[in-house]
């Protein structure tokens, strides 16, 4: 009696303590998800019952619905809250009362909301009862007590009103209804119930049995966690069961991420044979490359050693494995020999390399007269990364490019550095016709120039770069890699001389332009000889006013040509001759002289003329004292001459530069930020250096009236120059409305460009000299 009392009662049990409390979290865990079905139905039975109904039954039928619901949820809050709070066969029995409750409930219903005389409303009450049974069957099928009660509770109620209706059909459905709640709710809730206690049961099982297992194997753990090479188990399926931490620090992943990986996500090269094929023959050996993980970039040479685990009955039940990371002995093997064939610095292959694959290319090209791209190429400015930011950020400059050209490449193409900023491209045996290879090299050159179009961002510095590009083809009786490389280089100076950032093929006039070089540098050696450099002047003109105030000073080259040449053609020969250092100081003492001259004749109503100083003049341990040396012998007055300098010159080792700033402004000379807001760094020490003008760079003037941009940027310098005590002059000022939009930014600064006049000689530019105090700062 005792025992059917408790089963009735809920308060007794059938299974084990922890299988018990796991049925019970799942029956206040399901609780949540049942509270809205419950809800929605009490309210929708509500909302269609109302007009059949007596309001003030159903009102209160339905306010005791949601009293229990609401019951019931706040025991589940408590229940997850705090499970300590009342022993196991308390929420046993607290759960059981809001069963309960709930079931006689919608039980009663039947009794008070079954219309005997509307045939609809009791089809609706059937449909609703069925349908809140088989809504127990899942969420109370961990209990059957529960479950058994419930669709009890539910369902005598409704057969008992069935079979007091007359009629057939009344009949038939109160036995569909029973056939439904025993044969159906009854036998599902019964095997559902199976299933999940013979879960319970084989994990309790499982878990007492893992605990037995690890007990027992303590000791063996020690030594197999601890000992020095790479152990793990894996199952049939390939799957790592166990390891120890050795093989976790080869893999350099955690034990967390490794044990129940796939073997297949971490390797993709011959050693997965070699795993799987243990488990079907014999023990396995094996050395090599191996890649621990597939997103890894490097891989580990290792000795891989393998055997099957066999059962009780000699049946293989998985795997072992042993490895042993052999990567030191045979990384130093390997670095000796790609040492000698790739730069150090870039990993690329080098010049002796490049030349064994050339000579390899070249005798498949000879023998099925084919052609080959040899494409060389050399980064735009590069010194002048170096200089301004250090060698450091240049060779980070040199890997990145070296990344992203190997990108663009086939398997089959080489990409060599050859040293300093120079690489070269070999495409092999592009085609047989020469119309096509040319095509497709120039096509790759292209990609290559877009490729390195982007920013590099080094360090702190974001870098642009060019690269100038020269293309030769091997064939027509061209098999010798020196003489293409030759040629290939000729064609890449040809890109620069044309302006850089470009893409040129070899031909025979490359030749003579190359000649044409050397002559230009044998020409310049004797141009100070024979006087055949000339000053010209671009005046530099108060906004305001619109009157010339000083001049910057600009070297033009008569070398028999009807028109001087242009800086920008020679000085780059200049540099690379040796001869820049003599030719500024000539520019210095022919300007000095200049000013003399209008000084005696009484003409001279500048503020200043000024003097562009290139990066490797400044640095000459010789210029301050050279300065003023020519300023002496002239008898100028140090204000009347200042020189421009770049932001980049002024960046390039900054304590130096500091130091010969000061020194000469020391002495009255005064220098100019030339290009101001084109360079990388100079914000940060503008504030350190004694400048009382600055320039601001034409690229930004160029757009002023269309891009919004560089009108901010124009502004931004404008207001930095003033938080500075700085002036401002704008270069490349070539239309009126440039100006006006200066003069509403402020109209204090200088202008200088076509809108105002080019450079003219120092005769023509006398014209602009005007009358003294003109152009005083206002």
């Amino acid at each position: 009696m005792k025992e059917i009392l408790s089963y009735l009662t809920f308060t007794g049990t059938r299974y084990s303590a922890q299988t018990e409390k796991c049925l019970l979290t799942l029956l206040y865990g399901n609780f949540p998800r049942a509270f809205w079905g419950l809800f929605i139905n009490s309210t929708f039975f509500a909302l269609v019952m109302w007009a059949v109904t007596d309001h003030v039954l159903l009102l209160s039928w339905y306010l005791m619905i949601l009293f229990t619901l609401i019951a019931r949820y706040l025991d589940v809050l408590s229940f997850r809250k705090n499970f300590d709070l009342y022993t196991q066969s308390a929420w046993y029995r607290r759960a059981a009362s809001g069963v309960t409750a709930t079931s006689l409930l919608w039980g009663w219903a039947v009794f008070f909301f079954f219309p005997e005389s509307n045939i609809q409303y009791q089809l609706f009450v059937i449909v609703v009862i069925i349908g809140m049974s088989v809504g127990a069957v899942t969420s109370l099928v961990y209990d059957l007590r529960f479950s058994f009660f419930y669709l009890a509770a539910l369902l005598l109620p409704l057969e008992y009103h069935l079979f007091r209706l007359d009629g057939t059909i009344n009949l038939a459905i109160a036995a569909m209804v029973m056939l439904m709640a025993v044969v159906v709710l009854g036998n599902s809730v019964t095997y559902l119930n199976r299933v999940v206690i013979k879960n319970f049961e084989s994990l309790t099982l499982y878990r007492r049995s893992k605990e037995r297992f690890e007990e027992s194997e303590r000791k063996l753990r020690l030594i197999f966690e601890h000992t020095p090479v790479g152990i793990f188990y894996y199952s049939p399926d390939l799957k790592i069961i166990d390891c120890n931490s050795t093989f976790c620090a080869i893999f350099v992943r955690d034990k967390e991420q490794l044990v129940g990986m796939d073997i297949n996500q971490l390797e993709h090269g011959s050693f997965l044979p070699t795993i799987r094929d243990t488990l079907t023959t014999f023990p396995q050996v094996r050395e090599g490359f191996f890649h621990p993980d597939s997103s890894s970039k490097e891989a580990i040479w290792i000795k891989l050693q393998c055997a099957p685990i066999y059962d009780g009955s000699q049946q293989v039940v998985g795997g072992v494995g042993i490895i042993e990371d052999k990567t030191m002995e045979q990384a130093a093997r390997e670095e000796t020999e790609f040492m000698s064939l790739h730069d150090p610095l870039t990993g690329l292959a080098n010049r002796q390399l490049l030349t064994e694959r050339m000579r390899e290319v070249l005798k498949e090209d000879r023998r099925r007269q084919s052609y080959t791209a040899i494409l060389f190429l050399d980064i735009d400015h590069f010194k002048e990364v170096n200089d301004s930011h250090g060698h450091g950020v240049g060779d980070q400059l040199l890997i990145a490019t070296g990344e992203r050209l190997q990108a663009l490449l086939r398997e089959t193409d080489t990409l060599c550095r050859l040293g300093g900023d120079e690489f070269v491209v070999m495409l092999p045996r592009l085609s047989r016709v020469q119309d096509d290879v040319m095509v497709s090299a120039h096509h790759v050159a292209e990609k290559i120039h877009k490729s390195l179009s982007g920013s590099f961002e080094l360090d702190d510095a974001v870098l642009f770069v060019t690269v100038s590009i020269g293309i030769v083809l091997s064939g027509d009786g061209l098999y010798d890699e020196a003489e293409l490389l030759r040629r290939a280089d000729i064609a890449m100076y040809q890109a620069k001389e044309e302006g850089r950032n470009d893409t040129r093929f070899y031909d025979a006039v490359l030749d003579e332009h190359a000649r044409a070089f050397f002559l230009m540098q044998e020409s310049l050696r004797n141009a100070l000889v024979r006087n055949e450099f000339e000053l010209f002047f671009q005046p530099v003109v108060k906004m305001a006013s619109n009157k010339t105030c000083a001049a910057e000073v600009l070297l033009r080259w008569k070398n028999g040509t009807e028109e001087p040449i242009a800086p920008a053609e020679f000085i780059p020969v200049a540099e690379k001759a040796g001869l820049l250092k003599d030719i500024g100081k000539w520019v210095i003492a022919e300007t000095c002289k200049q000013i003399r001259d209008w000084v005696d004749r009484d003409i001279f109503t500048l503020d200043y003329v000024s003097v562009n100083i290139s990066t490797k003049q400044f640095h000459d341990p010789e210029l301050c004292e050279y300065i003023v040396e020519v300023l002496e012998d002239y008898h100028i007055d140090p204000a009347w001459l200042k020189f421009e300098i770049t932001e980049n010159a002024l960046i390039d080792n900054f304590t130096r530069t500091q130091a010969i700033i000061r020194e000469l402004k020391s002495k009255g000379i005064e220098f100019i930020i030339d290009d101001f807001g084109t360079g990388y760094s100079l914000l940060a020490h503008l504030k350190d250096l004694p400048f009382s003008k600055l320039k601001i760079d034409r690229v930004f003037v160029r757009d002023l009236l269309t891009n919004k941009g560089d009108e901010a940027v124009v502004r931004a310098i404008i207001e930095i120059a003033n938080q500075f005590d700085c002036l401002v002059v704008a270069e490349g000022v070539e239309e009126e409305a440039q100006r006006v939009k200066l003069l509403e930014a402020n109209k204090n600064i200088y202008y200088q460009g076509f809108l105002y006049s080019k450079a003219v000689d120092a005769k023509s530019f006398e014209s602009f000299l005007g009358v003294k105090g003109d152009c005083r700062d206002s």
